[in-house]
């Protein structure tokens, strides 16, 4: 196995505690108003390539990703609107493959609160978990 991304694919991690110096996983609360997050703050070695892990807390979040933190997902969206998002369903887990400059994620909710939880959850071949 030499391709770059079925090294990252085979090599799914656990969550890692968070320290002083490296941040490796993060919550961000969800409502009816948009909220979001730059998930690319948690790489400290590149933006492509890993795959992050997000688990919807509480709720049905609506989610995309954009290269600045702008943009409302719109869960009732259709076509190819700009507000068209994807569901991550209460109590699911999703992973996706981060590609660079589209690290920030924006996330919304049709109704109450919850939780999106996220960590980075792949490592390339020649990566220790410190240099994550």
């Amino acid at each position: 196995m030499t391709d770059p991304v079925e090294i990252e694919a085979a090599n799914f991690i656990t969550p890692l505690i968070n320290t002083a110096t490296r941040v490796r996983q993060g919550q961000l609360s969800c409502s009816t108003v948009v909220a979001g997050a730059d998930v690319g703050s948690l790489l400290t070695k590149g933006k492509d390539g890993h795959f992050i892990s997000f688990f919807a807390d509480g709720g049905d979040i609506y989610v995309f990703f954009n290269n600045s933190a702008a943009g409302t997902p719109d869960p009732a969206a259709t076509g190819t609107a700009t507000g068209v998002c994807q569901k991550i369903p209460s109590g699911t887990w999703v992973n996706w493959k981060m590609v660079a400059d589209f690290t920030f994620v924006r996330a919304i909710m049709s109704t109450g609160t919850a939780s999106l939880r996220y960590y980075i959850s792949s490592m390339g071949s020649a990566q220790h978990a410190r240099d994550i």
